[in-house]
């Protein structure tokens, strides 16, 4: 049991939802290019870029409750509505084949040492940026209209790492790029009565960022200690009942967990 928007009637319905498995997929088959190089001039840099594209034929997927909604508007047997009131009662979801799919992108990575007397500082990047990615001919990157999940273009990293004798830390930012939102039904974009509505919902999910502390002890050549904060700023995924009318937020993306510590101890023989 969930909840999904009706973009027909422009409310949010309360729904049964069947999710199920279809003994009539096709085996997927894919062809893939990869280009890419690797400069490295020293010991303390180096930086990498791939460039690659995937062509999927018969890629197997599920629809989301939401996504069967938006692509069965009228006549479909997978959507069952109140014949008296129209409202949605029961989506029928189920995995399918789709005939092509298409992406194309670049990953990027960068690191950079530097020995001091105080110590060894290492900086790391990696960014993944994705041009396209192409669902039945149908241009989804850069929103959460996909089938397969929500494809924001760019999502990267950002360390810097530190080292001293028996002691490493890391401080590390995790970027996701804002997206467009292409499931909400057009009325939240609308401004409406305001005895009844504060404003707007924003076209564009915006831009997520985290951060993590790592640190870490060698007590002896045999013993270790370590933690870490994640997320240390307790950052809540953005508010996106578009993606889940029920849990309010891309769990395909997102960790709604917030800050969290973790503790390690290692020993080896």
């Amino acid at each position: 049991f969930t909840q999904v928007n009706d973009p027909i009637t422009n409310t949010t319905a309360n729904i049964s939802g069947s999710f199920a498995g279809n003994p009539g997929l096709s085996a997927e088959k894919s062809e893939s290019t990869t280009i890419g190089f690797v400069f490295e001039p020293n010991a303390n840099f180096n930086m990498g870029l791939s460039l690659y594209e995937v062509d999927w034929k018969d890629l197997v997927t599920g629809g989301s409750f939401q996504a069967t909604v938006n692509n069965c508007l009228t006549g479909c047997p997978n959507v069952i509505r109140d014949p008296i009131t129209g409202t949605i009662v029961t989506v029928l979801a189920n995995y399918f084949n789709l005939g092509s799919t298409i992406t194309r992108g670049a990953d990027f990575d960068a690191k950079y040492s530097m020995s001091t007397g105080v110590g060894k500082f290492t900086s790391r990047l990696n960014v993944t940026y994705i041009d396209t990615f192409k669902e039945d001919g149908v241009e989804v990157a850069g929103t959460n209209g996909g089938l397969i999940s929500t494809i924001p273009r760019l999502k990267g990293s950002l360390a810097l790492d530190y080292e001293n004798g028996p002691l490493a830390t890391s401080l590390a930012m995790n970027y996701i790029h804002h997206y467009w939102q292409f499931l909400l039904p057009g009325s939240w974009f609308v401004p409406g009565d305001p005895r009844f509505q504060n404003g707007v919902y924003p076209d564009k999910v915006p831009r997520y960022i985290t951060y993590d502390i790592f640190a870490k002890y060698n007590i002896t050549k045999n013993l270790s200690v370590s933690g870490s904060i994640i997320n240390f700023t307790d950052k809540l995924p953005p508010y996106d009942p578009g993606f889940s009318a029920t849990n309010l937020y891309d769990f395909s993306q997102y960790d709604p967990r917030g800050r969290q510590f973790r503790l390690g101890v290692q020993y080896k023989m």
